[in-house]
């Protein structure tokens, strides 16, 4: 089965507040089921709010399709953090805290794209500090091939578990790279996940960087 576990819907906001995603929830879930995904992981910026609308729409068009509640977080050691399988996000310190808070709910805590190329990107942050998390993405649809391929590396030196997403914010991205596994949540922790898609064209990639649907 195939699952897109970090997509963003208008409920997404960049670092200006502002809405850094296009993709209406009812589409994102029409789209994503027409491209033969089994499920998305709803990750916004800094919010959750999309999730009950997502699930609403999916119950409806199919109740076999699996959504997973989450978030894209903000963290200053790690810069950006994915929390899967919780429905809000928790008040934290480190982000030891938060690795603890989202396991209590049976979540788990994942690194997306760790080695993208970003002016404040984590340069400071050694290897073994990753290992707290239960995850990283080896596969983001909008990061660069050597970046995900280091991430692929590091994952297996340091027995991590792996996904991949596309990181869509326009419904043209919706399931570019997907995580193949039957349960996201129990297989991402017991290290069964494998990944599949491909790296956006580069175009899209540029379009990225000059700020038509930031990372």
């Amino acid at each position: 089965m195939r699952f897109d576990l970090h997509c963003h819907t208008i409920y997404s906001k960049n670092f200006m507040n502002k809405c850094d995603s296009n993709i209406k929830p009812k589409e994102l879930v029409k789209v994503a089921i027409r491209r033969g995904l089994d499920g998305l992981a709803v990750t916004d910026h800094e919010t959750t709010k999309a999730y009950p609308h997502v699930k609403r729409i999916a119950r409806k068009i199919d109740p076999d399709f699996l959504i997973i509640p989450g978030a894209e977080i903000y963290d200053r050691r790690f810069m950006h953090v994915l929390i899967l399988g919780v429905e809000e996000i928790p008040k934290y310190g480190k982000a030891e805290e938060l690795v603890d808070k989202v396991r209590e709910s049976d979540g788990v805590v994942v690194i997306p794209h760790p080695f993208t190329a970003h002016p404040l990107r984590r340069s400071r942050v050694s290897l073994d500090e990753f290992k707290i998390f239960d995850a990283l993405e080896v596969l983001n649809a909008y990061d660069w091939n050597y970046c995900n391929g280091r991430t692929e590396r590091i994952a297996e030196i340091l027995n991590l578990g792996i996904t991949a997403g596309s990181d869509c914010h326009r419904l043209r991205d919706v399931g570019l790279a997907y995580t193949i596994c039957e349960d996201p949540l129990k297989d991402i922790k017991k290290r069964r996940t494998r990944i599949g898609g491909f790296e956006s064209p580069w175009s899209f990639k540029i379009a990225s960087l000059l700020g038509f649907g930031l990372v």
